[in-house]
C-alpha cells in the first residue's frame, strides 16, 4: 500500500472519530419551565348578585310559571368583571324549581340553570286585564321584558307596547302578563334620585331599604328606598300640563302638546340642546311632579 493511501486512510478514521465524540457531547437536558398555578375557582354565595345587595331568601314565582331574568352568561359575566360594567337584559323564562336563594329557570331557547332569586322578576299566571290596564309582559315576537297599555280585554290582551315600539298593537299570550299597580314593585317604572338628578329605572327586586334597579341601557344600580319613587300607572294630562318624563335616561319637565289616551301615551315637547324636541311619552313612565 503506498504512503499517499495510508494517510487518506488515517485522515478519514480520525475524522469518524472526532465526529462521534463530538455528537457524544449533548447539551445538558433543561427541566420544562413551571407553569403558574391555575386561579383558584371563585366561589361565589348562593344567591349572591355582583352588587352589595342582600341575597333573596324565596320567590313568589311557582313552577310553571314565565318569568323575567338574565341570561345565564350574563349572571356568570357579572360576577366575574363587576356588575356595574354588566348590560341586563331580562329575558322571558319558565319556573322550573323555586329554591331557597336561588331557582331553577328554562329560558325560551330550552337552557335550564340556576339564577339568583334577586334577579328573577315573576309573571303572575291566571290574569284577566281590562281595557286601560298597564301590563308586565315581554315582547312575544321575541323575549325582552316591556310594560303594555291594555287597548282589548281579556286573558288574551292586546296592548300596545310602552316601549317606543312601532310595531302598533300585540296580543298576549295567557299567562304571560300580570297587571302593574302603581306601587314599588319588582317591573314597576321608578324615579331614582340621584343626586340632583332623577334617573329612569324599572325595579327588579326590593329587600327591606334597598331597591335594585335596570337603568338606562341595561345598567343595574342599588338605590336606596327613600331615594326610589313609583310611577303612576294611569296619569290624566292634557295639552299644555307639564309633568316629568324620561329623557335619555333621566327625568325632565316635558310639556304635553297631545294625548292618546286609547293608547296609553301623549307627545310632548322639552328643550335640547337650544332646540324644542317633540318626542311619544307612556302612561306608566310619567309622573306630574317629582
Amino acid at each position: 500500500m503506498n504512503k499517499k493511501l495510508i494517510s487518506a486512510l488515517i485522515v478519514s478514521t480520525a475524522l469518524v472519530v472526532l465526529t462521534a465524540c463530538s455528537s457524544a457531547k449533548q447539551e445538558p437536558k433543561t427541566a420544562p419551565a413551571t407553569q403558574p398555578a391555575a386561579p383558584a375557582a371563585q366561589v361565589v354565595e348562593p344567591g349572591k348578585i355582583a352588587f352589595d345587595y342582600p341575597v333573596a331568601e324565596s320567590t313568589t314565582a311557582k313552577a310553571g310559571d314565565y318569568v323575567l331574568v338574565p341570561s345565564s352568561s350574563t349572571i356568570k359575566s357579572s360576577l366575574e368583571k363587576g356588575g356595574k360594567d354588566t348590560v341586563f337584559i331580562f329575558y322571558a323564562a319558565k319556573m322550573v324549581e323555586p329554591g331557597s336563594k336561588e331557582s331553577k329557570v328554562e329560558d325560551l331557547t330550552g337552557d335550564k340553570f340556576s339564577a339568583p332569586n334577586a334577579l328573577i322578576v315573576p309573571i303572575k299566571s291566571g290574569e284577566t286585564a281590562a281595557k286601560g290596564d298597564l301590563v308586565l309582559t315581554w315582547w312575544q315576537s321575541g323575549s325582552g321584558m316591556t310594560k303594555g297599555f291594555v287597548t282589548e280585554a281579556g286573558k288574551t290582551p292586546k296592548v300596545v307596547y310602552s316601549d317606543g315600539s312601532t310595531k302598533g298593537e300585540d296580543t298576549l299570550k295567557e299567562n304571560t302578563f300580570h297587571k302593574l299597580t302603581g306601587e314599588l314593585e319588582a317591573g314597576a317604572t321608578v324615579a331614582a334620585k340621584d343626586g340632583s338628578f332623577f334617573n329612569h329605572g324599572v325595579v327588579i327586586n326590593v329587600s327591606g331599604d334597598k331597591v335594585l334597579v335596570n337603568g338606562f341601557a341595561g345598567f343595574m344600580t342599588v338605590y336606596n328606598k327613600s331615594d326610589v319613587t313609583p310611577m303612576p300607572v294611569k296619569l290624566e294630562v292634557k295639552a299644555g300640563d307639564k309633568v316629568m318624563a324620561p329623557v335619555i335616561g333621566s327625568y325632565k319637565e316635558v310639556t304635553v302638546k297631545s294625548v292618546k289616551a286609547d293608547k296609553g301615551q301623549f307627545e310632548g315637547e322639552y328643550d335640547w340642546a337650544g332646540e324644542k324636541t317633540t318626542e311619544t311619552f307612556y302612561f306608566g313612565e310619567v309622573i306630574s311632579k317629582l
